[in-house]
């Protein structure tokens, strides 16, 4: 307990205060800014899975693909390979923005898929007979309908892009992960710094966790209970 409390650990950890704290903004920025592509990326998944055809097949070979191989091989891939498809160099803040947002795209869109097939098969009966075309239906009829269904699942795919977000040490960027691991480089603390981290990770995991269930519980009440209803009958 007195190796805990010993003052000289925490003013040596306290000099490296703003250099953490920059590394915390970062993870959640990455994080945000990866989501948000993400969740824009799935939903086009989502109505080219749903659409069929040649549409159908290439959102489906894409998920099959991106989920088959290893987060941190496309995170390099976006920034090494990426560039030499594109004919101009990539930065490494772009690049780790546009890897998050292509693999959390691949389950970002199986959340939508589900609340898209949610929605009354009705609706497309009648899109189909009023002659709106396919892509209005899916933008502008079905998708609204099905994004507040969409949202818990949504929400625990946004856990999983926040935790990835610890797989961009390799580009350089410096979240809070490789803050914290630069730092115990300096100050040779493991047992203190990876303490702080995991419990930083804990409870920003809890937080966003609770959030998502609050986001679910309030859906239900503004639903009467739909939602509630749908899932006790997938579990049963």
């Amino acid at each position: 307990m007195v190796h805990w409390v010993d003052p000289s650990r925490w003013e040596a950890l306290a000099t490296a205060r703003f250099f953490l704290l920059k590394g915390i903004a970062n993870t959640f920025i990455y994080s945000a800014a990866g989501a948000l592509i993400g969740i824009a990326g799935g939903f086009v998944l989502a109505a080219g899975r749903i659409y069929g055809r040649w549409p159908g097949h290439i959102a489906g070979a894409f998920i099959v693909c991106v989920q088959a191989v290893p987060a941190l091989l496309i995170i390099l891939a976006c920034y090494l390979a990426l560039p030499e498809l594109l004919g101009h160099r990539i930065s490494a803040e772009a690049a780790a923005v546009a890897a998050l947002g292509l693999i959390s795209s691949t389950y970002y869109c199986e959340a939508a898929r589900a609340a898209i097939a949610a929605v009354d098969p009705l609706q497309w009966d009648v899109a189909a007979i009023t002659g709106l075309p396919i892509t209005a239906t899916i933008f502008r009829l079905i998708l609204p309908q099905a994004l507040p269904a969409a949202v818990p699942a949504i929400g625990t795919a946004s856990v999983i892009v926040y935790k990835l977000s610890t797989l961009l040490y390799p580009l350089g960027i410096q979240d809070f992960f490789r803050a914290a691991v630069l730092v115990n480089n300096h100050i040779i603390d493991p047992v203190l710094i990876y303490s702080i981290l995991a419990l930083f990770y804990f409870a920003t995991c809890k937080a966003l966790t609770a959030g998502v269930s609050w986001m679910a519980s309030l859906y239900i009440k503004q639903s009467g209970g739909r939602l509630g209803n749908q899932v006790s009958f997938a579990g049963a």
